[in-house]
């Protein structure tokens, strides 16, 4: 249940480039990959204030209009803190509210409190609440009102009917799938459905006070697949101890090696469980020849899944290389 956008006001813009002085710039593409300019759909100016302790990051659409602004406690703007505020390609605001992070708790980009979002002609859309647990170790959100686009209110103080349209996995391709139901006392409550842009079935959800019970869906052909979590991760045949017995056995160090350092790499697992492409690999270009050796030698893993459908996934683990230069 959870949304993701962001803002600024040109006036505080001007004020933070009074004393902010711009480190780099960062391009991504449509699927928020970090990307050469020539294939980005928008980019990043990170600036770093004269305090030292936040960075502030102002995106851009590959138009120049704003895309968003906002505070982050890292390069990657993964702890994005305070306001955040995004927009949509004509300018209009999209959607503002707070993120929570903190390094020695661990917790990265928590949205907090009071969040507001709007649809492209400046209606109303959402508002949410957002609340996280003592523990820090995950966030609960409420959905308090809910507007159409015409501007009809389907949810008025937590109660009433919402729906939405997002790109979601199957075992066939990415698909739009709309989902609707009901919500009670700002959460998914009783029967909710999803459905395929041709109007066939695509799940069917039992809720109870925004607990997830159980659900079915269904792909292209018909068939049903029955499940007790919405997603799964791709796993190691026999988990992550059998993994690290793999990867041992397959990465003995050279006599010639000087430093062996364990290089963090995230690779593709396919909805058929074998291993695909490696999608980033914190590690020198004469290394990955090495990583993808080893990720090329694993057993078939469990796909991962969503909504019991077989999934293509990415995958992370730490593979030993041997640095000889």
């Amino acid at each position: 249940m959870n949304i993701k956008r962001l803002y600024l006001l040109l006036l505080s813009f001007v004020w933070f480039s009074s004393y902010a002085q711009t480190d780099s710039i960062q391009y991504f593409d449509g699927a928020d990959r970090r990307a050469h300019i020539d294939n980005a759909a928008w980019y990043r100016k990170i600036s770093k204030p004269d305090t030292g302790k936040l960075y502030l990051g102002t995106e851009y659409w590959m138009n120049g209009h704003v895309k968003s602004v906002g505070y982050a406690l890292d390069t990657n703007f993964l702890y994005k803190i305070g306001k955040v505020t995004y927009y949509y390609k004509n300018g209009n605001k999209s959607g503002e509210g707070q993120f929570y992070s903190n390094f020695d708790q661990h917790v990265f980009g928590y949205k907090n409190k009071k969040w507001e979002t709007w649809y492209p002609n400046g209606k109303p859309k959402e508002i949410w609440v957002y609340k996280i647990a003592d523990d820090f170790t995950y966030d609960e959100s409420f959905l308090m009102s809910f507007w159409d686009s015409t501007g009809k209110e389907l949810t008025t103080k937590g109660n009433g009917i919402y729906y939405y349209t997002e790109l979601t996995s199957t075992k066939d391709s990415l698909q739009k799938i709309t989902f609707s139901g009901p919500i009670h006392q700002g959460r998914y409550d009783s029967i909710w459905h999803g459905y395929y842009n041709n109007s066939k079935l695509y799940s069917e959800e039992v809720y109870a006070q925004g607990k997830f019970i159980k659900g079915k869906s269904f792909d292209g052909a018909g068939n049903e697949y029955k499940y007790d979590s919405v997603e799964t991760a791709p796993q190691f045949p026999g988990g992550d101890e059998e993994l690290d017995k793999f990867i041992n056995l397959n990465t003995p160090a050279p006599p010639d090696a000087k430093l062996v350092a364990n290089v963090s790499v995230r690779f593709v697992v396919g909805r058929n469980g074998y291993t695909g492409n490696i999608l980033e690999a914190h590690a020198p270009q004469y290394a990955r020849a090495e990583v993808l050796r080893v990720i090329k030698l694993m057993p078939r893993f469990m796909p991962a899944t969503t909504r019991g459908q077989p999934v293509d996934a990415s995958y992370i683990t730490q593979i030993p290389v041997p640095l000889t230069h």
